[in-house]
């Protein structure tokens, strides 16, 4: 029900045991939720969530948004599981559900990267789409195709209760060696959980 999760120790009701479904975490979907998990509540939490709970993992973010439309989980997690949760809407299935944004949580998206090749054939051009990718009319376009919101602050989000909130301070940002040292920590902790 609506305001039922709140906050990530929420999670941890036994009534939720067995309700969540995950992107394999092998797959790194689920590491920035549970790096941020980790930062923010600690070892035990991220255990109680990804392991006690008894989640369901699977290799399809597909199967991630089905869970949830179909009602057989009540959580998910997925690197593209809005994309094909906004596909379900489409069609007047799954209108229910909708994105958690936890008061006591922050993390930053990774979803969104662009890939880079060493040599592009047309170095120009790959210039030119950064610049506009990057613009007001850019992010508004890929926020709306990809329904992830943009940090920029002068494009509406997508999904408003997920937004970047100003007065917070993002605990951590991708890309610098203090980040991935902690991912590091993050994704051996779980691998060892889940062998």
């Amino acid at each position: 029900r609506d305001g039922e999760i709140q906050k990530v120790r929420d999670l941890l009701n036994p009534k939720w045991k067995g309700k969540f479904i995950f992107s394999d975490i092998r797959q790194g979907a689920s590491f920035v939720n549970a790096n941020a998990i980790r930062l923010g509540h600690g070892e035990d939490v991220l255990k109680g969530i990804f392991i006690e709970q008894e989640p369901t993992y699977t290799r399809e973010d597909r199967a991630v948004a089905e869970g949830l439309v179909r009602g057989r989980y009540a959580v998910g997690i997925g690197a593209s599981v809005g994309q094909f949760l906004k596909e379900f809407q489409a069609q007047g299935l799954g209108q229910n559900v909708k994105p958690l944004g936890f008061s006591d949580l922050v993390y930053g998206n990774v979803s969104s990267v662009v890939w880079v090749l060493k040599k592009p054939p047309h170095p120009n051009a790959l210039k030119l789409f950064l610049n506009w990718l990057l613009t007001k009319e850019g992010q508004t376009a890929y926020s709306q195709s990809s329904n992830n919101n943009s940090r920029r602050r002068d494009v509406v989000p997508v999904n408003p209760d997920l937004a970047v909130r100003p007065e917070v301070k993002l605990a951590f940002t991708r890309g610098n060696e203090a980040m991935a040292e902690e991912e590091g920590k993050t994704v051996k902790l779980l691998l060892d959980l889940i062998r």
